[in-house]
């Protein structure tokens, strides 16, 4: 194959890699809106009448984020100055471990040795996402029907949605 050929590939996959995850944003965004109207947090996916997997909706576990960094640099210094580098801000590294210690109540952030607030911070939650888990043998089931062609798999044509006019 020569060097033209490969990159002819690689062309063609990067736009089909394009058309698959715009069709799986789709899709995820289909299916958390389905999973929401059904009062429901998981289905599962089926192929030739078996299971291949579980789609489910992830709701994202509360954690901490720096609201006011002004606030939260002031109380490092107070409590670890040795973490502040000389440009006046916390050394990443430890306020990435650090957010992972605190306690967290509702909106309020406590520090984990002092039960003290920490001043600066705040609580955030990230979206919810569809998380989708194959069972031990889904995804061979999946290439071997699309191999076999009694799957077929058109990502040219836009996603046609139940109830989409």
């Amino acid at each position: 194959m020569s060097l033209r050929d490969l990159a002819t590939q690689l062309a063609v996959l990067t736009v089909v890699e394009d058309a698959v995850k715009e069709r799986k944003d789709a899709l995820r965004a289909a299916v958390r809106d389905a999973l929401d109207e059904a009062g429901a947090d998981a289905t599962r996916a089926e192929l030739n009448d078996e299971r291949i997997a579980k789609v489910s909706l992830v709701s994202p576990q509360l954690k901490a984020i720096v609201g006011n960094e002004a606030d939260f640099l002031a109380w490092v210094e107070e409590n670890y100055p040795h973490e502040v580098v000389t440009t006046k801000t916390v050394r990443s590294s430890f306020k990435e471990a650090i957010l992972k210690k605190f306690l967290l109540n509702g909106e309020d952030v406590i520090h984990f040795e002092t039960g003290e607030l920490v001043p600066g911070m705040k609580t955030a939650r990230g979206s919810a996402y569809v998380s989708t888990r194959f069972e031990s043998e889904g995804r061979e089931k999946v290439l071997d029907a699309l191999r076999s062609g009694s799957l077929q798999l058109d990502i040219s044509q836009p996603l046609a949605l139940p109830g989409a006019e």
